[in-house]
Parts: structure tokens; C-alpha cells; sequence
């Protein structure tokens, strides 16, 4: 008995920093405080853009390039459930496409294959009309990649997309967060309807 219980204290010991290790971005473990990974970042240079109900955006550079940071909370813990990264770039559809493949490439060197892929356009809009930034703008079409499920990065999704004004945007998600907030948020409207 004292053997088992030994064994399992000994797994979760490494399965825990292992699992942790993975929500990393920057350096600075995500699955914590917002006020933690806001500070992370304001030490590393990005400065508060501006506060709201339930996120927080950081002007920066990552890697030489001007971006912002949305660190978005879960509504009473105030544990990150999400991180958003906005490039700045050209609008237009081909410099969106450079820097969305490019992004595509390292977070494909980093979590492996994309889980799930979407690239289309729809009726009447197309690549290559000189429309694709509108075509995202009016909701006719989609340019996506994700990352989830992903055994070594548990607890953890990733995404990259192409948004509207031609901004290149990446998705981290803490999948137990994410839920988190949704438990956390209909315990408050129980409490209120």
C-alpha cells in the first residue's frame, strides 16, 4: 500500500511540471493570477494599453515586432483562461499571408502537426479577386489553423488566424481555465436570476 501511494505521489510529482511547463509563453507560465503574467510582461518590457471587466491589453514587441497582448480572466478567480497576440502588418491579403504561414511554421516546429486546418472562401469571394480582406471582414471566409489535444502540452490549445483588417492573431487557451470561468460565471448568474 505504502509502495502505490509512493508510486503515485512520484507521477504526479513529474506529470505537474511537465504539465505546467507546458502553458508557457515568453517564459511566463500562464496557468496562474492575471496580475502574475501581467507583471511577467510589463517586466519584460510590454506596457498596459488598457483594463476592462474581464481582460487586459499590453502594448510590446515580440521578437523585434510591434504587438498587443490581451490577457483575458476568468470572471471571480482571475486566472488566465486566454492570451491573445495581435501582429500588426500591412492590410492587405498577402501580407497577412506571409506573417499567418510564417506563424503556422513555428507553432507548427513547437506542437507538431496542426490538429485542425481551415483556409476557404466562400461564394462570390475568392483568393486571388483582390477582395480576401473583405471576404473576412463580411464573414466569407475563414483563414484558421489549431492546435489542441495535444499530448505533450496538456491542458492547453493553440490557434493562429487570419482576422478582420487582415490581422494575424494567436489563440493560447488553458482548456481547464477556460472552463473555469464558464463554471464561475453561471455560479454568478444563479446567484443573481
Amino acid at each position: 500500500m505504502y509502495l502505490k501511494k509512493s508510486m503515485l505521489l512520484a507521477i504526479v510529482c513529474i506529470w505537474m511540471p511537465i504539465q505546467l511547463s507546458s502553458q508557457v509563453f515568453y517564459g511566463i507560465q500562464l496557468n496562474q493570477h492575471k496580475n502574475i503574467v501581467i507583471n511577467a510582461l510589463v517586466a519584460k518590457g510590454f506596457t498596459v494599453k488598457s483594463t476592462e471587466a474581464g481582460h487586459t491589453s499590453l502594448k510590446g514587441k515580440l521578437v523585434n515586432e510591434d504587438v498587443t497582448i490581451t490577457v483575458i480572466h476568468t470572471v471571480t478567480s482571475k486566472k488566465v483562461r486566454k492570451m491573445l497576440i495581435f501582429y500588426y502588418g500591412t492590410p492587405s491579403w498577402e501580407g497577412a499571408k506571409i506573417k499567418y504561414d510564417q506563424m503556422v511554421g513555428v507553432l507548427e516546429s513547437k506542437y507538431g502537426p496542426i490538429t485542425q486546418k481551415y483556409e476557404y472562401f466562400m461564394d462570390p469571394y475568392f483568393e486571388g479577386d483582390g477582395y480576401e480582406i473583405q471576404a473576412i471582414d463580411n464573414d466569407k471566409a475563414t483563414w484558421s489553423s489549431l492546435w489542441y489535444d495535444l499530448p505533450a502540452h496538456p491542458n492547453l490549445g493553440v490557434s493562429v488566424d487570419i482576422e478582420g483588417a487582415g490581422l494575424v492573431t494567436v489563440l493560447y487557451e488553458i482548456v481547464s481555465n477556460v472552463n473555469l470561468h464558464q463554471q464561475e460565471l453561471e455560479k454568478l448568474q444563479q446567484g443573481v436570476y
